[in-house]
């Protein structure tokens, strides 16, 4: 792949350009992509309008697959250039590209929405205030490898600094007025120490800058506005102690790192923290907490977006069944670890039956073969104001993923980001309940804006029966024996009356304990009448007193979808209980492999019901889910309902 680096070509370095651009050039050269570089030469719109026609003719002759430009002005003048030759473009906004007038954010927007084919931003910070809702947030990298501690000594040594003082480095140019010196300059003064030395590092090479931080007690930021500023990253690699002022992306790098301080723009509060950080005395621990910033991960990234502008064509995402091929469906879950009953074309049928709930389904191709299934279930509560303020997706068990896509993950960000298009429109949060192991994928999801939540489950293995009740607690065996004795029994549910039983039952637990919303009794009757799973009531005197209704999985899993009994009516007998080992017996009876709690709760939350899962014997996983927020009013204000709604039941 070859990659046209343009930018403003005004710099003091050897080649014109900053070496933040620079930097990221050679990250990207260590992953075997070709970087040609073009400078931009001139001051001014005018300064720079003339470069249009030099920059067209670069473009022509290095015949690249991608043209990253750099800086907000640059990259206007590349759009210009690059009409009628259909290259795409990656355009890179910095820190100075926010502090511009209101026309020029309009003019930024404008070309961000309709010409260049991505926006990557600095920091979360820059995309707010520029307004761009479509552009990728990735911060500069850091060439930990270059940037690696050393001995403070020797290079106070080497540098000159008298090792009898405390060495402050300030690293800019002072007449740069949004540095903002000034305050810098005046916070050491206020100190009135001799004992403290502020160095200015202006327009040296990087390895002497390096040199400088080594040597150095710590390092003074006082900007007015940043990006996301290097010289911060690099201090953090070298572990040096920090002050600065809240710009950028700051306080998201440094703030969780003990001896570095985000500070006010203001004279005393500068002060103060150059205290506290010289007091502090020794290196951090900064390297640990920018690790996700390496420049070779940062140029992974990247090179991402480029992959997925060439690949655009031969990646695209069904999502109208009857265009799915049943056999291509039925092989992807066959030779997939991920596969689970909730991703099943029987799946997907049941839930077109229910009212009032939306199945959807995603089927993601790479060069026309199915690699990818997410069926979203969505859901909304009765009545306008609920049902506006309930909206979500839901998606049960975790998509299916064919294990070509470990490699290609350009092709998953790709498909994610037309399924998250689709989502964003129609719910107000999108919740992926993994049943599987999906670590694998989790970078993906979370670069795609899926949020992972630590989240537990149990999984009991049912491969025999003897082994499956040695590791059930003796007190759940005793009840299991009781129920038994006292009369309680196990049967399939055989008619529709039953159902309604079990129904009832579970609508008082809902009702008074869980405090939730439960699906409509012909949810249940349906999947009753589907082939999808049994039911397993609990019947003591003729009359159903629990149950446990579970999804099966070839033989492969037997799931707990809803339980419940009428625990505490009857004496001896824990119709509960009883119903989990009646699923898990079932397992073991028919040769299914494992039988899956479908969740236990949040690792740091009390959650009494995983106490009770916890006895069956079962091996606690933590496949987690992943959450994505797309309305955080309206999440917030749905939060806020469920809770005053529990509150009042």
């Amino acid at each position: 792949m070859k990659v046209a680096f343009i930018a403003s070509g005004n710099a003091k370095t050897k080649s014109g350009l900053s070496q933040i651009v620079i930097n990221q050039g050679l990250s990207l050269e260590k992953i075997n992509i070709t970087v040609d570089y073009f400078g931009i030469k001139g001051k001014g719109i005018l300064g720079y309008l003339k470069n249009i026609l030099a920059v067209r003719d670069f473009l022509k002759k290095n015949n690249v697959d991608v043209i990253h430009s750099h800086y907000s002005l640059s990259s206007f003048i590349v759009s210009i250039s690059k009409i009628g030759l259909n290259i795409p473009q990656v355009a890179s906004l910095m820190g100075s590209d926010i502090h511009t007038n209101a026309v020029m954010k309009f003019i930024i927007k404008v070309f961000s929405n309709f010409i260049w084919k991505n926006t990557i931003v600095k920091s979360v910070e820059m995309k707010k205030r520029l307004d761009l809702k479509n552009s990728i947030v990735i911060a500069n990298g850091v060439d930990l490898d270059f940037f690696f501690p050393d001995e403070q000594q020797k290079y106070k040594k080497k540098i000159n600094f008298d090792k009898n003082k405390k060495q402050i480095i300030w690293v800019s140019n002072p007449d740069r007025y949004e540095k903002n010196f000034t305050l810098a300059e005046k916070a050491v003064e206020s100190l009135n120490n001799r004992d403290i030395q502020l160095v200015v590092v202006s327009d040296k090479p990087l390895n002497v800058v390096k040199d400088y931080m080594l040597a150095a007690d710590m390092l003074l930021l006082s900007s007015l506005w940043e990006g996301s500023p290097n010289v911060i990253k690099e201090a953090m690699a070298l572990n040096l102690p920090i002050v600065s002022t809240d710009v950028g992306d700051v306080r998201d790098i440094i703030s969780d790192t003990v001896g570095c301080f985000v500070v006010l723009p203001n004279i005393d509060a500068m002060a103060k923290a150059i205290e506290k950080c010289l007091d502090f005395g020794r290196r951090t621990n900064g390297r640990k907490a920018i690790t996700h910033l390496d420049s070779n991960i940062v140029a992974q990234k990247i090179f991402s977006i480029y992959e997925a502008l060439i690949q655009k064509d031969s990646i695209r995402v069904e999502q109208e069944s009857n265009k799915i091929k049943a056999t291509e469906w039925e092989d992807l879950i066959q030779g997939n670890c991920t596969s689970n009953v909730f991703h099943t074309p029987n799946m997907y049928m049941f839930w077109l039956k229910q009212e009032k709930i939306t199945p959807k389904i995603f089927a993601g191709y790479v060069d026309e073969k199915l690699v990818f299934i997410m069926l979203a279930v969505m859901i909304k509560e009765n009545g306008k104001i609920k049902g506006f303020l309930s909206r979500r997706s839901v998606i049960y068990g975790g998509p299916i993923i064919d294990n070509s896509l470990k490699k290609n993950k350009v092709a998953f960000t790709r498909i994610l980001a037309q399924i998250n298009d689709v989502l964003k429109k129609r719910s107000i949060y999108s919740e992926i309940r993994n049943f599987n192991d999906y670590s694998e994928f989790q970078d993906i999801f979370v670069n795609s804006g899926w949020n992972y939540k630590t989240h537990l489950n149990f999984h009991v293995d049912c491969s025999d029966i003897v082994q499956a009740k040695k590791r059930i607690s003796k007190s759940k065996i005793r009840q299991i024996n009781n129920s038994l004795k006292a009369g309680a029994e196990i049967i399939q549910a055989a008619n529709e009356n039953e159902i309604t039983e079990f129904y009832a039952i579970l609508g008082n637990l809902y009702k008074s304990k869980v405090k939730k919303p439960l699906y409509p009794l012909d949810f249940f009757i349906d999947f009753f009448k589907s082939d999808l799973g049994v039911y397993l009531l609990i019947k003591y005197n003729n009359k159903i007193i629990g149950g446990i209704m579970c999804p099966i999985y070839r033989n492969l899993v037997i799931y707990e979808w809803f339980v419940c009994g009428e625990d505490g009516v009857y004496k001896n007998i824990y119709p509960s209980i009883l119903a989990t080992w009646a699923a898990i017996k079932y397992a073991c009876d028919n040769g299914i492999k494992r039988f899956d709690f479908m969740g236990a709760g949040k690792p740091n939350e009390d959650y009494g019901v995983r106490d009770f899962k916890s006895k069956f014997g079962g091996d606690l996983v933590e496949y987690g889910r992943f959450l994505r927020i797309d309305n955080k009013f309206l999440y917030t204000i749905g939060k806020i309902g469920l809770k005053l709604n529990q509150m009042v039941k």
